[in-house]
């Protein structure tokens, strides 16, 4: 299963994070796969085919299904620091990072 996402960042790397949910009648959000995809070249509009882990799911009626989209997951996927630079070796907390601003699309334009 996979997810395309159009995306845009502040900044040139960044990554796309993209996960799955069953949302019950009550409200409650069960994650049901995921997945990650990193990019250079996000500072312009760009398309992101983000690939979920294997999955087997059934969605019950009266449920919902939810897909969440974020420029990350830490502490399940290493951070970006947004240089394009490893996050290892050294350990995260002693990289430089940059802020970014990320907006997910629409459309291309």
């Amino acid at each position: 299963m996979s997810a395309e996402i159009w995306f845009r960042s502040s900044l040139p790397h960044a990554d796309v994070f993209v996960r799955l949910c069953d949302v019950d009648p009550r409200g409650r959000s069960y994650n049901v796969c995921d997945g990650l995809v990193s990019l250079s070249g996000a500072d312009e509009i760009s398309r992101a085919t983000v690939r979920l882990w294997p999955t087997a799911h059934r969605f019950r009626r009266g449920h919902w299904i939810r897909v969440q989209v974020a420029s990350g997951a830490f502490p399940r996927y290493a951070r970006n620091p947004g240089t394009g630079g490893r996050t290892s070796p050294p350990p995260p907390s002693a990289l430089p990072t940059r802020p970014s601003t990320t907006t997910p699309r629409t459309r291309r334009r």
